[in-house]
């Protein structure tokens, strides 16, 4: 298999340091070239950077030199495929040009989520979604990452979703590490919780609902799940919790959803993906943030699950997922092996 190479636009902020960190030693991908805006053309990524991910910048990129982000529009291809971690409003002037130009753009922006030509995906629930790229006048592709809690949301009501009958009911406990750094002032999210995130209450709103949605005719018709949402922000580093509750079919039990959330399967032969996308955890107190951030291979690929009860066909239950690389650079990683795989990089 041909190996690409690659770049990061946003790459000095937390998720596009996910992104380093997960495509350094990629077998598929060569890491090339890092764009920021705070490059001169003189700027090493080392000295620039405020590495949070461990103790030193991974040597394979320390001494790449900056880009700026309109370089990546110019006639010079220095790139196949680019991973998208600008905030929105950059990525709204950016990233559709750059698949105009013929470089792929895989992005973890909010911007083009819900464009109806633009696959917005969580590959073990909606792969399928690629094939709206098969109608697209560019020559480059353009797929979307979803919000972090949706992916958080989506992957275990995906096996249930037979069963879910009107409304689902969420509230979110979300690290301080999905604001970016340095994010919400200490003062603010210390021994506290802060009950409101701008914008992410309308993404959960949203979102679901086209990336559970059915593709026809070349276009995706929308899932009639509703979800009703409460997002807070708690003083925790990593992991998003997530809370959901629904009415469920009658006769279901809890040993039902358990098991089908057990036997839902990974994507075979793609790095990224684990061997079990989700891990029901029997115990009274889990998933923890502390204890399930980081659970699965590759690390914090999995989606912990846990506390599933239903009372009077009411489903209540939790799951864990790592907000940066589940619900960002790996998930948005694996939707490229993915895209890789069926030729449309």
């Amino acid at each position: 298999m041909d190996r690409l190479r690659c770049g990061i636009l946003g790459a000095t902020g937390i998720i596009g340091q996910r992104f380093v960190q997960t495509l350094t030693r990629h077998p598929w991908f060569d890491l090339v070239s890092l764009y920021s805006s705070r490059a001169d053309g003189k700027r090493r990524y080392e000295g620039t950077v405020n590495w949070l991910l461990g103790p030193e910048v991974p040597s394979s990129v320390s001494d790449i030199v900056l880009s700026e982000y309109g370089s990546i529009l110019t006639g010079r291809k220095d790139v196949d495929v680019v991973f998208s971690a600008l905030p929105a409003d950059t990525a709204q002037k950016l990233e559709r040009k750059a698949a105009r130009k013929g470089i792929h753009v895989i992005s973890n922006s909010s911007c083009h989520r819900m464009d109806r030509d633009i696959p917005l995906m969580v590959p073990e629930v909606n792969g399928d979604h690629l094939k709206l790229l098969d109608g697209r006048k560019d020559k480059g592709i353009l797929v979307t990452n979803p919000n972090c809690t949706t992916v958080g949301l989506v992957m275990p009501l995906d096996p249930i979703r037979d069963l879910i009958e009107g409304e689902v009911h969420v509230s979110s406990y979300q690290a301080i590490s999905g604001a970016g750094y340095p994010g919400v002032a200490s003062l603010d999210i210390y021994g506290n919780v802060v009950p409101f995130i701008n914008g992410e209450e309308e993404k959960l709103i949203e979102e679901p609902g086209k990336i559970m949605g059915s593709l026809k005719g070349g276009s995706i018709r929308s899932s009639p799940l509703k979800v009703v949402p409460n997002c807070a922000r708690v003083g925790v580093k990593d992991g998003h919790l997530v809370s959901f509750s629904a009415r469920v079919e009658k006769g279901t039990d809890a040993d039902d959803i358990i098991k089908l959330i057990g036997a839902k399967k990974g994507l075979k032969g793609l790095p990224s993906a684990p061997e079990r996308p989700l891990v029901y955890r029997k115990e009274r107190d889990r998933p923890r943030p502390d204890l399930d951030s980081f659970s699965g291979d590759p690390p914090g690929m999995v989606v912990s699950v846990g506390r599933v009860r239903v009372d009077d066909g009411m489903l209540r239950a939790f799951s864990l997922v790592n907000n940066t690389i589940r619900g960002g650079a790996g998930n948005a990683v694996l939707i490229a092996e993915q895209c890789k795989r069926e030729g449309y990089l």
